[in-house]
């Protein structure tokens, strides 16, 4: 009987000591697992930190974009009303000539006709 208790201890035991083995292989694989998500998890974290970096480069871009397009829109609207200037000043220089032209044409028209009465007179 006492074999019988200590053969059914031994077997016991050595059952234990399988299992044992086993959960020990498996908090050494959780372990290894842990290390790894540990690892993962500071990998995110230092992703994290590279994006919103990379975010905030991008806002300062953005806000830098924004300024250049807004110096181009004033470059365009100031270049709209200068050109505009230009033709009205155009437009008012040919004015101007029209009238001299006119001017020039009527004496021109003056002389001749005081011509054509001196030479009649000469005649």
């Amino acid at each position: 009987m006492l074999e019988e208790t200590l053969s059914k201890v031994t077997e016991i035991l050595e059952q234990q000591q399988t299992q044992l083995l086993d959960l020990s292989a498996k908090l050494d694989l959780c372990n290894g697992k842990q290390d790894t998500a540990t690892q993962l998890l500071q990998g995110v974290s230092g992703n994290t930190r590279q994006l919103l970096s990379g975010q905030t480069d991008i806002k300062s871009y953005e806000s830098r974009l924004q300024n250049i397009a807004e110096g181009i829109q004033h470059g365009v609207k100031d270049t709209n009303m200068m050109t505009a200037k230009i033709h009205q000043l155009h437009h008012d220089e040919l004015k101007q000539l029209s009238r001299m032209n006119e001017e020039v044409t009527e004496a021109n028209i003056s002389v001749r006709t005081d011509l054509a009465h001196l030479a009649d007179e000469v005649i």
